[in-house]
């Protein structure tokens, strides 16, 4: 009789368990295919927990699983086969099905003494950029640093801030970096690794020699985060504690006009530049975005966004979507042109303290309070990777302009450059 009874890993057709005098024990192999054809689809999501137990014909049928047309049961083998992903025949179903799965972390830097707060990389792929975030690393001030994107080698200490780097900006010319920490935002000469001031207080150009382009009478607060439009003409800065944002012409140096903001928060924690310099985002230290139009200065809407503060935003190279991420883990995508919401995306990773565009416009990337790095379609918001390495929050993620290379810079002071599909 006990010859009979299924035995570990066995399907037995029937739903009683023990099973009926009358059922059929199907045991090894088969029986797991029989299971696989269950049209239940719960029946099915447990049977390939059970497949890597049937050695290469298992991993055979979860190969093959990958054409199912369940979603979940594509995602389930998915996620299975990842974990055998160093066999030739594993990697390359995986890489038919997901090249994103092979996302592969090229180096790991640790050139500043803190964290690293933002990354840029050069339009020419060569070199890119990160900001630090100690005040005073010595008395310099040295916490801008460029490095060669290939080999990861520092080439240049940039010598002038005397607080922490909140952005970094490429020139489209790849010959020169603005930077801005709270006092002033600097054009600097990657070639010679000279400064020039761009915008300045009054009260901080009075303490260093140079002149600043543009220079701010003194009123209360500082420089808060600014936006470069892409062809390098326009620059737009917020003034933190004041419900300003202003707007300036770098090529006449002249500033073109104030935008009063509305009462919303204190801080702006990010702004944007459409490609056609007509649309300036802003998201505003609260859980709300406004839109404005950068050629008569009107504010076109707000976008009461999400629930939590917006940490990031970004454009898409047409300048029709724009992506949001909040302190709650949320994503959402908009349209930039009516105002209305795509979708939502739940990443369950704590803070989204970074989004960025591919420069083909498919892809997001969000890098997120829970040290991993997403990649999402930006066109239907379905996860295509998550990858982990740093061992902190990751405040900013760069994407190099042929798609290739993507740095991020993390809360635990490390740079990572990672190889994109």
């Amino acid at each position: 009789m006990s010859e009979n009874q299924p035995k570990e890993y066995d399907a037995v057709l029937g739903r009683q368990v023990p099973p009926p005098v009358d059922g059929l024990v199907l045991g090894g192999i088969e029986g797991f295919k029989k299971r696989l054809a269950s049209i239940s689809l719960e029946q099915r999501m447990v049977a390939l927990e059970d497949a890597l137990k049937y050695g290469e014909a298992g991993l055979e049928l979860l190969i093959q699983t990958l054409t199912d047309v369940s979603p979940q049961i594509q995602q389930t083998a998915e996620n299975l086969l990842f974990q055998h992903r160093t066999k030739p025949r594993v990697k390359q179903a995986l890489c038919e099905y997901n090249p994103w799965l092979l996302f592969e972390c090229l180096q790991t830097i640790s050139g500043h003494t803190d964290r690293v707060n933002t990354v840029a990389i050069n339009p020419d792929g060569q070199t890119f950029v990160s900001g630090g975030g100690v005040e005073f690393v010595n008395e310099n001030g040295e916490v801008v640093k460029l490095w060669d994107l290939k080999t990861g080698h520092l080439l240049k200490t940039l010598v002038g801030h005397f607080s922490y780097i909140k952005s970094v900006v490429f020139n489209p010319d790849g010959q020169s970096v603005f930077t801005s920490c709270h006092e002033t935002i600097k054009l600097w000469n990657l070639q010679t690794g000279t400064q020039e001031d761009i915008i300045t207080f009054a009260t901080y150009a009075n303490e260093v020699e140079s002149p600043a382009r543009i220079r701010l009478f003194p009123m209360s607060g500082g420089i808060d985060r600014f936006a470069i439009s892409p062809d390098g003409h326009l620059l737009a800065c917020r003034i933190t504690y004041q419900q300003l944002i202003l707007v300036c012409d770098l090529q006449t140096q002249q500033q073109l006009r104030t935008l009063k903001k509305p009462n919303h928060g204190a801080y702006s924690h990010c702004l944007a530049i459409t490609p056609n310099k007509q649309i300036l985002v802003d998201a505003n230290g609260s859980s709300r975005i406004d839109i404005w139009n950068l050629e008569t200065g009107e504010l076109i809407r707000t976008l009461k966004a999400h629930s939590q503060r917006v940490n990031s935003i970004a454009i898409s190279p047409d300048g029709e979507t724009l992506v949001s991420g909040d302190n709650n883990s949320i994503i959402k995508v908009w349209s930039l042109l009516t105002g209305e919401e795509t979708f939502t995306i739940n990443a369950q990773s704590g803070s989204i303290l970074c989004v960025s565009i591919s420069p083909d416009g498919q892809n997001l990337i969000s890098s997120c309070g829970d040290c991993t790095i997403k990649v999402w379609d930006l066109q239907t918001g379905r996860g295509k990777a998550i990858f982990n390495g740093h061992t902190a929050a990751v405040g900013s993620v760069a994407i190099s302009t042929d798609g290739q290379t993507l740095v991020s810079g993390s809360v635990d002071g490390t740079i990572k450059i990672w190889r994109m599909p």
